[in-house]
């Protein structure tokens, strides 16, 4: 099944979960803004919405892992879309991407 970070319940007991899962994403998500500045400075698009970066990482939570896949563009380095899921698969990829699609709702023919 897959989520969205927005739509997960978030009870106390879990809230040690979630500062682990971010102390392990944040790397990441530093790595991917790292990457997507690398490109701009070698002249990659500089608008928004015509180059996007995406990566899918785990994140151990007590019952095993679960799967974090982020969209950012590369403009602008911010993220545009994310998804959890328990599996790495197809789903969890389709779904990022409609996420940031539909956060971003880019110009026919400018982003993909």
């Amino acid at each position: 099944m897959i989520y969205e970070i927005a739509l997960l319940p978030v009870r106390s007991e879990h809230i040690d979960a979630f500062r682990r899962a971010f102390d392990e994403v944040a790397p990441l998500l530093m790595r991917a803004k790292s990457y997507a500045g690398h490109m701009l400075a070698q002249g990659i698009e500089r608008e928004p919405d015509r180059v996007w970066v995406a990566d899918i990482t785990y994140i151990r939570i007590a019952s095993g892992f679960i799967y974090l896949a982020v969209v950012l563009d590369a403009c602008s380095r911010k993220v545009i879309g994310y998804a959890l899921s328990k599996r790495i698969d197809t789903p969890l990829a389709l779904a990022v991407l409609t996420a940031a699609y539909r956060i971003r709702k880019p110009a026919p023919g400018t982003c993909i």
